[in-house]
């Protein structure tokens, strides 16, 4: 249905855009440090992005090569020649071959995943690729256009590497056959496009050149000059509609025979998605094979894994910030350009909001820290919450050269952030090592994936928790097998990553452990643990038959002071156990108890929330209740209440509508509002003066309904109903 708005004229004016650069933010020619701050935030961003961007053509790199071969596959006998194709689409099956790529419920991602798909498709495998989007094609004659326009203008670009002469001579060839080139005059039709492509490449296929052919053993196999697949991608099938996608698939299997026709379907749920939309004797007019793009729990734990929790990247998230983005994740859009959004915006506040944020670099850049800090203010450091708490546990000596001695408290910092980046080597080793322990214990006391334990280190040290002593506790009941598997798949992960000089020695004493682990005698295991129950069935038949409550309770506590004699595998299960432990204490300590951590961690989830998760309905609100607060305008302070001739005319016409009640007459709120407005009304008011405050009024009161405020009611015709209560 059409919007019935009490403004019916619409006018757009394209302004341009200055883009904000990050320069911009701050002044770096008043400051030293503000331009440390500048080129921290570069080449941290820069060095994230660079990441993201491997990790996004990794990820897909496996799905686009299948997806490329068998798009290569398909059309492989196609030939031009007419006999030919008339004596073989008897024997042919008009079926199109069809790519089903299952993309995920992730639509922010789609647009992403489509362009460097289509990129790709027309550097690796062929030049006519059309993409086809819901938006654009909503009928068979639309559907065409989209495809006549994006083949025949990214086809003038495909062309061999020929002299200028070739290529000129080929272009006056194809002028002079009028019949066969596509003009704005030309029919909207499929057969207009095999026409085209019949008189383009059946010069190649007939008589190609000697330097053309040289050119074509020189491209990748994938690529067919003489006969191009063309390709159609669907980015979001099941959006479209359902008549006009049936047309233009009968159509295409009917010309099938004269053109090498490739579908891509994009489809976010299942394939029986298009089984149900489309009837039998369309979808058996496809021959489809699925390709499976990677899931974005499985894009997340490689993102995390390769950009957040290394020491590649210094800058890292704090507990609530790396929380909210992972519950925003998992919980609510399973974008991971959203997620990296975030990611960019933390960095982005946490590089122009803490002042000494530029002491964030790599461990190769630690040399440089010395200069940066010559410029510093040390008063300033000495303010850091991290810092101040380091320092009243220092001895008292010390305390009152850190805070008395400038050269010693720039000193004492470096040691600190060198500290810093020796426990991040430390840190995430272990952590992984931890994780292969307890990651599949019953109902996962420290969490399934990486991320849950991680974030667990974050908020509090994790060997204080309550979940690390269940874990541990759970471990000791582990079988003789189950204990060595684990021990195996810890040393595994140890030995593949490049462990610094102080946890070299955990992977020689894990192996120690598998030894002699390996040589355990079980027959010993079972015959002392036999002779241990028979000595405590001995033991209990000694208690007398009739005995009082204290007697009884008296003998029970000597049984329990008379400690059972442990195995050998139990004896070398708590050794084992209780060296893990003790690596755990050592190294897993919680960053957030580490001085200086400020500089590495942004946890300001406030500021974070209040940019990616607006409101936009208190916004509004606030800002038509107090157009001060924006404008900064001095005329339009007033008290709350009160509604002011200076105010603009939508917030006069709003603060107006929040006196009446569900209905509003038109005329009652044009009234109040040129009373409002006028500043003249004792006088006689112009027919013009009268249009011109009417115009104003229906405008504002337009703008109300297109905000959501208002809307037009059939109950009494001179009336609105209001959508909204409340004031803000």
């Amino acid at each position: 249905m059409k919007t019935v708005s009490v403004s019916k004229g619409c006018f757009a004016f394209k302004g341009k855009v200055k883009r904000v650069k990050s320069e911009d933010f701050i002044d770096v020619n008043d400051n030293e440090n503000a331009k440390f701050c500048l080129n921290g935030h570069k080449k941290t961003w820069s060095q994230v992005n660079e990441k993201f961007r491997k990790l996004q053509s990794n990820m897909v790199k496996n799905l686009f090569e299948s997806m490329f071969d068998y798009i290569a596959s398909c059309h492989s006998d196609f030939n031009l020649d007419i006999a030919s194709s008339k004596g073989k689409k008897s024997a042919r099956a008009n079926e199109i071959p069809t790519a089903v790529l299952i993309t995920g419920v992730n639509t922010p991602d789609h647009a992403v995943m489509f362009s460097s798909l289509i990129q790709m498709l027309q550097n690796n495998v062929s030049p006519l690729v059309a993409s086809l989007s819901s938006k654009t094609c909503t009928t068979s004659r639309s559907t065409i256009r989209q495809v006549l326009n994006q083949i025949l203008e990214q086809s003038s670009s495909w062309h061999f590497e020929d002299d200028d002469d070739a290529d000129e001579e080929e272009e006056e060839g194809e002028q002079s056959s009028n019949s066969h080139v596509y003009t704005k005059q030309s029919p909207c039709t499929l057969n207009t496009l095999a026409n085209w492509y019949s008189n383009k490449y059946k010069k190649t296929e007939d008589s190609p050149s000697p330097k053309k052919k040289k050119c074509l053993s020189d491209r990748p196999s994938l690529i067919r000059p003489n006969h191009p697949s063309i390709i159609f991608v669907f980015e979001d099938l099941e959006s479209f509609a359902i008549r006009p996608l049936q047309d233009f698939i009968s159509m295409c299997s009917y010309y099938l025979s004269r053109l090498p026709i490739i579908f891509i379907f994009g489809v976010a749920t299942t394939l029986t998605a298009i089984h149900s939309s489309l009837p039998k004797t369309i979808s058996s007019l496809l021959c489809m094979e699925k390709f499976q793009a990677p899931a974005p729990s499985e894009y997340l734990t490689r993102l995390l894994n390769e950009v957040v929790m290394t020491t590649d990247v210094p800058f890292k998230l704090g507990p609530k910030v790396f929380e909210y983005l992972l519950d925003t994740f998992l919980f609510h859009n399973f974008s991971i350009l959203n997620f990296m959004k975030g990611f960019q915006f933390s960095i982005l506040d946490h590089f122009f909001s803490f002042p000494f944020s530029y002491l964030c670099v790599t461990e190769d850049n630690s040399k440089t820290i010395s200069k940066m800090l010559a410029s510093a203010n040390p008063e300033q450091i000495r303010q850091i919450p991290s810092f101040m708490k380091y320092v009243e546990m220092c001895p008292a000596r010390k305390q009152k050269c850190l805070l008395l001695n400038d050269k010693l408290l720039k000193g004492e910092v470096e040691i600190l952030i060198q500290q810093i980046h020796d426990y991040h080597k430390n840190f995430f080793p272990i952590l992984i090592c931890l994780h292969s322990l307890v990651g599949k214990l019953p109902k996962y006391p420290l969490g399934k994936q990486l991320r849950e334990l991680y974030v667990l280190c974050l908020k509090n040290p994790i060997y204080e928790t309550e979940a690390y002593s269940e874990s541990m506790n759970l471990l000791t009941f582990l079988a003789k097998d189950e204990l060595q598997k684990t021990l195996n798949q810890c040393q595994t992960k140890l030995l593949e990553m490049s462990l610094p000089e102080a946890l070299c020695y955990i992977p020689d004493m894990i192996c120690n452990f598998l030894e002699k682990l390996q040589k355990l005698d079980d027959a010993s295991f079972e015959d002392s643990s036999s002779s241990e129950d028979e000595s405590n069935a001995s033991e209990q038949t000694v208690l007398p038959k009739r005995t009082n409550l204290h007697n009884l309770r008296k003998t029970l506590q000597e049984m329990e002071k008379k400690k059972k004699k442990m195995t050998r595998y139990e004896k070398l299960s708590a050794e084992i156990l209780s060296f893990l432990n003790e690596t755990f204490r050592k190294f897993l300590l919680c960053p957030m108890t580490l001085p200086l951590h400020e500089v590495f961690y942004y946890d300001c989830i406030s500021t974070l929330r209040e940019c990616l998760a607006a409101c936009p309905r208190a916004v509004l609100q606030k800002a038509l209740s107090n157009p001060h607060h924006y404008l900064q305008c001095s005329c339009c302070e007033s008290e709350p209440g009160v509604i002011l001739p200076s105010y603009p005319d939508i917030c006069v016409a709003y603060k107006l509508h929040l006196e009446c009640g569900r209905l509003i007459n038109l005329y009652d709120w044009l009234q109040s509002f040129v009373t409002v407005v006028d500043e003249n009304n004792e006088d006689e008011k112009s027919k013009k003066s009268d249009k011109l405050l009417q115009a104003r009024f229906i405008q504002s009161v337009a703008e109300l309904q297109y905000l959501g405020f208002i809307k037009p009611t059939r109950q009494k015709t001179d009336h609105v109903a209001r959508l909204t209560w409340g004031n803000c």
